[in-house]
């Protein structure tokens, strides 16, 4: 639940709080409720602009709201890490305030407020951008969960017992190009065979070209 992933996240937050630097250790410092205002610098990034935010009541969830109090921190680099905001999709309703489509578990709620059987949704169309990767790892997991729920109960779409070759057909109908498990399979040997080079787990490919490279295509 969204209680205990807070909870395991305050655990880990407390146990590295507790634990003081030893002479040369690398220091990370975590700035909350503070966000990036402007990237300062003449020919690259050397100071980082920041305000402070304060936690609001905005119908009823808190949202974070700039104040009158700035700051500012040397930077020789810049790692950018949003989730991206959500855009509507023809046909289904959407929350512009949220950037989200409306659901309930994963399941698509209508505009009447019915769910519509078949129609799901997992990451930031779920929940709106933000989150990280556990964040995203545990949303979809609860969405697969309402899928199966709901395939135990007879409640997808038609057909009523669908198979494997069935789900095949009409990826191959709707997506042509579609990588398939056997063919990640391929890509995932591949980038560990050129990490084994270097002592690495893996060697990633950087480009959607390069991994359907691997499988000819």
């Amino acid at each position: 639940s969204g209680d205990e992933h807070a909870e395991r996240v305050m655990k880990a937050l407390r146990g590295v709080a507790g634990r003081a630097p030893a002479p040369g250790d690398r220091v990370i410092r975590l700035r909350f409720l503070t966000s990036p205002t402007e990237l300062r610098g003449e020919d690259a990034v050397s100071e980082v602009a920041l305000v402070e935010n304060e936690l609001v009541d905005q119908d009823g969830s808190l949202r974070a709201q700039a104040t009158d109090r700035t700051d500012a921190i040397p930077a020789g680099l810049v790692l950018r890490a949003v989730g991206y905001r959500g855009a509507a999709v023809p046909g289904y309703p959407f929350d512009d305030r949220a950037g989200r489509i409306p659901n309930v578990d994963g399941r698509i709620i209508g505009d009447d407020g019915t769910v519509l059987a078949g129609r799901y949704v997992a990451g930031w169309i779920k929940r709106g951008p933000q989150g990280v990767i556990g964040t995203n790892k545990a949303d979809a997991g609860g969405t697969v969960g309402a899928i199966i729920d709901d395939l135990a109960t007879g409640r997808l779409l038609s057909p009523a017992h669908p198979t494997q070759d069935d789900a095949a057909t009409l990826v191959a109908a709707r997506a042509p190009g579609a990588v398939s498990w056997a063919d990640w399979q391929q890509i995932d040997q591949r980038e560990r065979e050129r990490g084994e080079a270097d002592g690495r787990p893996r060697s990633k490919f950087a480009t959607l070209d390069e991994m359907l490279a691997v499988l000819g295509r």
